[in-house]
């Protein structure tokens, strides 16, 4: 695996934060048109708003911590990797609904990306991914404060 650098990290994280505002911007506008898709997509909103606080947040981190194992690095990039596919999949989706709309609503064949179950998966995984990055920075501030500790 290459050598990934705090910056490297930063611009990722800004990268996402990009995507996931574009998600939402394309998720309201697909749920003011089609009626089927509101109620679920108030739900992907509320969790990809949550996920790019997190995001948010770890870019902050980052830029202050300046210094960090190659572990650590390595782990937060092959999340942030999962991450944009995610919100990759979730823009395939607002894709595939826009384009096969008639402007008010989606045609059978399509309506079961918007169904509960498609819905919940988004969010489980939008979830879980908010949930590793804000355990990482949990721990990491922790590590930290213990080795402020130590040496003071």
């Amino acid at each position: 695996m290459a050598l990934v650098s705090i910056a490297s990290l930063v611009a990722s994280c800004t990268d996402i934060s990009g995507k996931v505002a574009g998600a939402i911007t394309n998720l309201l506008g697909l749920a003011s048109r089609l009626q089927h898709t509101e109620s679920h997509a108030k739900k992907v909103i509320q969790n990809l708003k949550m996920f790019q606080e997190v995001a948010d947040e770890l870019e902050m981190w980052l830029k202050k911590e300046g210094e960090i194992s190659r572990r650590l690095r390595e782990t937060i990039q092959s999340s942030l990797t999962s991450c944009v596919e995610i919100v990759n999949e979730i823009e395939d989706v607002i894709q595939i609904s826009d384009r096969n709309s008639d402007g008010r609503s989606i045609p059978g064949a399509y309506q079961f990306i918007w169904e509960e179950p498609v819905v919940q998966e988004f969010d489980r995984m939008l979830g879980a991914q908010a949930l590793i990055f804000t355990s990482l920075l949990h721990l990491v501030k922790l590590y930290v404060d213990l080795l402020l500790k130590i040496v003071c």
